[in-house]
């Protein structure tokens, strides 16, 4: 497929780089990462499939681009959610109908008292009775939290599994996922 434009910064894609579907627009979004701003959006069905640059990433008050740690998801429609990791507790919300981002409520240092760093993971989950979050793997540590929009605001949630060799750090390699069709479960890869 057509590759990541290299402009507006002209780096490639690293540490930090992450994309997420979006089913309301049909599109795929992206960062770069690698302390840059950038941020595309991708049209498959269009012939020939297309990368869009959109508003970048803004510094905002944690003065950092996204980095180690830096993921996204979607809640499938149009509203983008993203932490910018680089150990910052920054969290974002994109609307892509207005191609705006604004600085949500950051990030909770939670139980490991730890900012967003490698080995983070996000997914955008509902469940009936109980409501649409998007929940948190913070990397570094076990924390697990929830992000609720309508009131912009954070839980703390029971930590992740340490697993059988009794190890709390979900590292780089590690992330998270929504099954949002069957069961409403979010399934972790601890890496």
């Amino acid at each position: 497929k057509t590759p990541l434009p290299a402009t507006p910064s002209g780096k490639g894609i690293k540490d930090g780089g992450c994309m997420a579907y979006d089913a309301a627009t049909g599109l795929i979004f992206a960062s770069k990462g690698n302390k840059t701003g950038d941020f595309y959006a991708y049209d498959a069905p269009t012939v020939p499939p297309t990368w869009t640059n959109k508003t970048g990433i803004p510094l905002g008050a944690e003065g950092k681009l996204p980095y180690k740690g830096s993921v996204i998801c979607s809640d499938g429609n149009g509203n983008l959610y993203l932490t910018k990791g680089n150990n910052t507790v920054g969290f974002w919300g994109y609307v892509d109908s207005t191609n705006a981002w604004t600085q949500l409520t950051n990030v909770p240092l939670g139980s490991s008292n730890k900012k967003v760093k490698q080995g983070a993971g996000l997914a955008w989950g509902t469940k009936a009775g109980v409501g649409s979050f998007v929940y948190l793997l913070k990397g570094y540590r076990s924390d697990f939290q929830r992000y609720d929009p309508t009131t912009n605001t954070w839980k703390q949630l029971l930590g992740a599994p340490v697993g059988p060799n009794n190890r709390f750090k979900w590292d780089a390699g590690s992330w998270l996922v929504a099954d949002a069709d069957a069961g409403n479960r979010l399934y972790a890869f601890k890496g």
